[in-house]
């Protein structure tokens, strides 16, 4: 996973030296990414966080998503 690609990166940073971990930069509280190996990591957690705690920032996210989703498929054609 990319740091750069997902649109969730946006709201978080990884944390230097734990490489399992992101910090939302909210609220700076830290979440795991499930493995400290970037094939297995997964973001899931940290939407969570967004739906949870930063209702609007989620919306946000939630947004950009489907846009980027629609650009995509555009260019696909």
């Amino acid at each position: 996973m990319s740091q750069g690609k997902n649109p969730i990166w946006e709201y978080f940073r990884k944390v230097d030296n734990e490489p399992s971990k992101a910090k939302c930069i909210e609220c700076d509280k830290v979440l795991s990414l499930g493995s400290d190996k970037p094939r297995h990591q997964t973001v899931s957690g940290l939407k969570g966080h967004l739906s949870t705690c930063h209702k609007a920032i989620y919306t946000a996210y939630v947004k950009r998503v489907a846009e980027d989703d629609g650009e995509h498929k555009q260019k696909r054609k």
